[in-house]
């Protein structure tokens, strides 16, 4: 009975490999067919046709877009702009003139005075009304160094708004895409260890007639094992994944489906500087300025200021008075306080120019990693997707045969294992491709506008109360 065993698996593998490839290359030309000349479409995720639904890029792109304007970070960043525009109002309009209007209660509490010829009048009390006008005519370059400081901060705080929302992007296309493949591949696992199953049922009963080596089921137990062990990590992963994507995104997971993205082919690294360089030009702007702010305290300082003030208000006399001056501060010398408070600032400014050149570099590998990201999953993904297709084809043959004997029963096992691998695989194939090519945009300032995405911020009053709405296309 074991040679008859041994003979029938050398005509059964034999059998696989005359028909593997005739069957392999049908199950190719079928779903290359069903996704309409895939090959030819440089679109993510139209290899899993068969396997997932899909959805086009517009619904996708979409989806993100609504969710990400009401994220936190994204409202922090809008709301930060808000007070940086205000910050600017307020330094600009320190070129303006003071006004103010003063009311001063003046009573005597205690008076020692032997002579009184050179008072021109003492009273015992005085209620008086003034009203005053100060004027900078030069502050060292004070309003100015606080102008372009808060102009730069404007300017960096758009930008870190516009980043926010570019990240916000790419952390919830990780986010949508990591939930699906944890679901894909959890389904498909449960599919195979439930084609799989009955077979383990059948080798227990060939044991027990005597028609099948005993090691034969231990071997099957312990791969069907392997299996179940599987199911359960996709299970944790699925249940993790799924948690993130219903806290981020607001809703149910429920029929959420791969997306196809046009990718097109990056001839050119660069188009412009990235928002880290940007930002760190800004900073050395505001560092800049930042030392000039510094000087400003070591120069001289002059304006003028006239004053209308009316006496004893509860004086039926009209008596009041209006003075005009002018005012000069001249910083002489500070024991080389002044030298090295400017000295400092100057080094703080150099530093950030320097570093600018760090952030030049890390931009540029940056970008040459995402760009080989991006081209390596486009040469391998159609080799990933052959190798999946094989290995599929391996697992129905062996099912067919396994109606027929029970023999290798673990070798359908070993294929499921090998094909769920391959299929993981293939999704992080396409998975690295978009979020490559939206990482490109990204590092290119271009993601926004590539989403279309443009929020705005309506700013409402509402009992003192400054409240701040989003929303998506005005």
């Amino acid at each position: 009975m074991f040679k008859v065993i041994n003979f029938s698996t050398l005509l059964f593998l034999m059998a696989i490999i005359f028909s593997h490839n005739v069957l392999a290359n049908d199950d190719v030309k079928n779903i290359i067919n069903t996704n309409e000349g895939l090959v030819n479409q440089p679109k993510t995720f139209s290899y899993l046709k068969g396997i997932s639904p899909t959805i086009n890029e517009l619904d996708y792109f979409n989806f993100i877009r609504i969710s990400i304007i009401s994220q936190p970070e994204y409202l922090y960043a809008v709301s930060t702009v808000q007070e940086k525009n205000m910050s600017l109002k307020y330094a600009r309009r320190s070129r303006w003139p003071d006004l103010s209007f003063r009311i001063i209660n003046d009573s005597v509490l205690k008076r020692d005075i032997q002579d009184t010829s050179s008072i021109r009048k003492i009273r015992d009390d005085s209620f008086d009304a003034a009203v005053e006008l100060s004027q900078p005519l030069y502050s060292g370059g004070e309003i100015n160094a606080r102008i372009g400081i808060a102009n730069t901060d404007y300017k960096l705080s758009e930008l870190q708004k516009e980043k926010a929302l570019s990240d916000q992007i790419l952390q919830a296309n990780k986010i949508y895409l990591s939930a699906v493949k944890s679901d894909i591949l959890l389904k498909y696992a449960n599919q195979i260890i439930k084609e799989a199953r009955p077979y383990f049922n059948r080798v227990k009963e060939r044991v027990e007639l005597g028609i099948t080596d005993p090691i034969e089921l231990a071997t099957f137990s312990v791969k069907f094992n392997d299996l179940e062990s599987k199911v359960q990590q996709l299970k944790t992963i699925r249940s993790r994944d799924v948690g993130v994507f219903e806290y981020f995104f607001k809703e149910a997971f429920s029929s959420a489906s791969l997306p196809e993205v046009f990718i097109p082919k990056l001839t050119s690294v660069r188009d412009q500087e990235g928002y880290d360089v940007k930002l760190s030009i800004l900073s050395h702007e505001g560092k800049k300025k930042e030392v000039s702010l510094t000087k400003s305290e070591f120069r001289p300082k002059f304006g003028f200021s006239t004053r209308y003030t009316k006496y004893d208000l509860k004086d039926s006399e009209s008596e009041n008075d209006i003075r005009g001056g002018v005012y000069f501060n001249m910083p002489i010398f500070s024991f080389g306080r002044g030298s090295a408070k400017i000295a400092s600032s100057q080094a703080k400014a150099y530093a950030a120019k320097t570093y600018i050149d760090i952030e030049r570099k890390n931009d540029e590998v940056a970008e040459t990693e995402i760009i080989n990201v991006i081209h390596s999953s486009q040469q391998i993904r159609e080799d990933v997707f052959n190798s999946y297709i094989d290995t599929k084809t391996q697992r129905k043959i062996i099912k067919d045969r396994l109606e027929i004997v029970s023999f290798a029963a673990e070798a359908y096992i070993d294929s499921g294992l090998r094909e769920l691998i391959l299929l993981e695989r293939l999704i992080d194939t396409e998975l690295n491709l978009l979020q490559g090519y939206l990482m490109f945009l990204n590092q290119n300032k271009e993601l926004t506008d590539f989403l279309r995405v443009k929020p705005w911020v309506k700013i409402q009053k509402k009992s003192k109360i400054i409240r701040i709405i989003g929303s998506g296309d005005p």
